[in-house]
């Protein structure tokens, strides 16, 4: 999912907002298809 994420654009290491707002699109994502949040 990170690396799809990054494939459409979404990046981390620009600025904390560009981190904030992947972290929690991930997040979503993953939960959406079963999986728990990554970052726990």
């Amino acid at each position: 999912m990170h690396g799809t994420l990054h494939a459409q654009g979404y990046e981390h290491e620009t600025t904390e907002v560009d981190a904030l707002e992947m972290e929690a699109l991930e997040v979503l994502l993953m939960e959406g298809i079963g999986y728990g949040n990554p970052y726990e």
